[in-house]
């Protein structure tokens, strides 16, 4: 979200990599001292968070499916790192972070000739409103690796990690049973080394090309949205709410491909919200503005893909 006004913006890289680092730690001091203070009397008194994890995985009744489980995702992550498939796809989005890390401008640089063009053209205005490829070269210059290496090798098990995570969370919503959720988990994971039918299912973008912001929306934030949908049909809760803002803003970051499938998954869900909102304030006389507060919020949701859908079709003319 700080990148795409820096980018329009044309400041430098350096600008935005000072802000966001600056934003990175506040929000890391922040969560760590939330951590510590909610887990405070486990850490003195129960052996610390480690030993809580092992007691969960012990006590959970389903450590085979997830031992196994886990035994298939680290297989996974070990490929990514040993024996990575190769994408030349993905050149553009590795230019251009390395054209913002070497030479200080985002996106201004033609990324198959290294050629100063000063406006943003072709692809790379699908990229001002998802610059993924610019989170890429704030970890690049954090972790002192060069981009393509950080990009191949050590973003993606890091990446999938947090797909399967997501998919144990839609386990823990669709199945209240702990053996339930390991299956399902398993199930997941093994399914997705099955499923290469063609070079565009969502395993094959998930197994082969984590790294690249389509790959990234396919692999993480479409599962999100549908975690965070099930969440609210359950609990109905504010905060899942608002979850919902996080999850439809950080789709459009990822890709322009995001931009479309988060608008398209948030507006069918919201028209279903209304739709079932207006049909019980009708029939039950429920508290209107309840109703409407969810309606609001729902808006709220997809105001993020609006915006970032205008600003594209407003650059690409």
């Amino acid at each position: 979200m700080i990148a795409v006004p820096c980018i329009n913006f044309r400041t430098t890289f350096n600008t935005l990599f000072w802000i966001y680092t600056a934003v990175v730690l506040v929000l890391t001091t922040i969560g760590m001292r939330t951590l510590l203070s909610r887990n405070r009397f486990r850490l003195r008194h129960e052996g610390g968070l480690w030993e809580g994890f092992k007691r969960w995985f012990r006590d959970s009744g389903a450590s085979v499916f997830l031992f196994v489980a886990f035994l298939v995702i680290a297989y996974q992550m070990y490929i990514y790192v040993f024996k990575m498939h190769l994408d030349e796809d993905d050149a553009r989005w590795i230019a251009e972070a390395n054209d913002a890390l070497v030479k200080n401008r985002m996106l201004l640089h033609n990324p198959a000739t290294g050629e100063y063009i000063g406006r943003f053209v072709g692809e790379m205005v699908k990229d001002v409103y998802s610059p993924w490829c610019m989170y890429l070269a704030w970890l690049s210059r954090m972790t002192r690796v060069r981009a393509v290496v950080v990009a191949h090798t050590v973003y993606p098990p890091i990446l999938l990690g947090l797909s399967y995570c997501v998919y144990y969370e839609i386990g823990c919503q669709l199945f209240k049973g702990k053996h339930e959720r390991g299956i399902f988990l398993l199930m997941v994971s093994v399914i997705n080394l099955f499923m290469a039918g063609n070079v565009y299912t969502q395993s094959v973008f998930t197994l082969t090309r984590i790294w690249q912001g389509k790959a990234v929306v396919a692999a993480v934030a479409i599962p999100a949205i549908f975690c965070v949908i099930l969440r609210v049909q359950t609990e109905d809760s504010l905060r899942d709410w608002a979850l919902m803002i996080i999850a439809g803003a950080s789709c459009c970051l990822f890709s322009g491909m995001g931009i479309a499938i988060g608008l398209l998954m948030l507006a069918v869900y919201g028209a279903y919200v209304t739709a079932c909102s207006v049909a019980k304030m009708i029939k039950a006389g429920s508290s209107k503005r309840a109703r409407l507060a969810r309606i609001g919020v729902w808006i709220a949701s997809v105001l993020p893909s609006i915006v970032f859908a205008l600003g594209y079709m407003r650059l690409k003319g």
